[in-house]
Formats: structure tokens, sequence, C-alpha cells
């Protein structure tokens, strides 16, 4: 492995996947400032093609691909645009990413759960885990635990109401950074 490019326009980056159009890779990077897509046809000279702009989203830590859908699955942690752990809101973006340059949120839903998200299934479930608990979860937890996702209609994401992963810490629930 060698360092071949560097991408300072993409400073704050946290998370980087990989999308195939035909014989086309395309690099999907997410991190405080949104989502950026670089066309890899020269991996020297990787080409940003599109971006959707997010300033102070947070981390995006795991941020997931569907190769088949061309989707991106975007988690927000309860940090992002100036929130906190206690109260803020956490969720996941599912963007469309059918035409890397003309990148678009295609839904959005609160999930208790938002440091991090896993595609399960082909991508047709998403596990959200994590941080640290908010002020409205049970007094015993000493994290959030995960919290399962249906998007096989990515338009209209349904959360389970029921967390999963409960009591996994010597019998407490507690936090899950990943799946």
């Amino acid at each position: 492995m060698k360092l071949v490019a560097n991408l300072p326009d993409a400073q704050g980056a946290i998370s980087v996947s990989f999308l195939q159009y035909g014989r086309r890779d395309v690099m999907m990077v997410s991190g405080e400032f949104g989502l950026k897509a670089y066309d890899l046809a020269d991996p020297e000279k990787p080409r940003l093609v599109g971006q959707l702009s997010m300033p102070g989203l947070w981390e995006t830590e795991n941020t997931e691909v569907d190769q088949r859908r061309k989707l991106v699955f975007l988690s927000r942690d309860p940090r992002a645009f100036g929130g906190n752990t206690h109260t803020g809101e956490s969720g996941i973006y599912v963007v469309d990413a059918a035409n890397p340059e003309k990148l678009a949120t295609l839904s959005y839903v609160q999930v208790p759960a938002g440091h991090t998200t896993t595609c399960v299934n082909n991508c047709q479930y998403l596990w959200t885990g994590g941080p640290a608990k908010a002020d409205n979860q049970p007094a015993d937890w000493g994290g959030r635990p995960i919290w399962v996702t249906d998007v096989r209609d990515p338009r209209h994401p349904k959360v389970d109401p029921n967390p999963i992963e409960l009591a996994r810490n010597d019998g407490k629930t507690d936090y899950v950074h990943d799946v």
C-alpha cells in the first residue's frame, strides 16, 4: 500500500466507502461537511464530482453504502449541528447516489441512537448504535444499544421502537459502538 493522493477539501472526513457504476469507481467520503463523491478514474487525481453539504454533521462514523440501490446511509450523531448526547437529535439520512454528480437526501428518520449505522441483510435493515445515553432513556443504561431500521423502502424508513442488544455488559444495557 502506498499514498497516491491527498484530498485537502475533505478535511474533517471520518468515513470512506466505494460505489461502482459499471467500470467507474466512485469514493464516497463523509464527515463534518456532509458527503462528497470523488471519481477515481485517475486514482492519483481523484476528482470531486458531487457533494451534499451538511456543515456540522459531526462524524458520520461507519457510513454504509448499498451497491445495488446506490444509496448512502449517514448516521446523525446527537452531537451534530451543535447538539449534545443528553438532548441532541439522532437519526439516519438516506442519500440517493444513483447519480454521484447529484447526491440528494431521499429521506431522514429519527432514531434513538446515531453514532454508527451498519447494513444488515443486504442493506434491507440498518443497525444503529451509540453514543452515550440520552436524558430521556432509562437511567440504568450506560449508553445506547442497537435500534433496527427497515430501509426496504428507502423513502419511508421504519424504526422498530424496541432496541436490541440489551443487558450485554455484565447484565447492563450499555453503549454499542458498532456492529
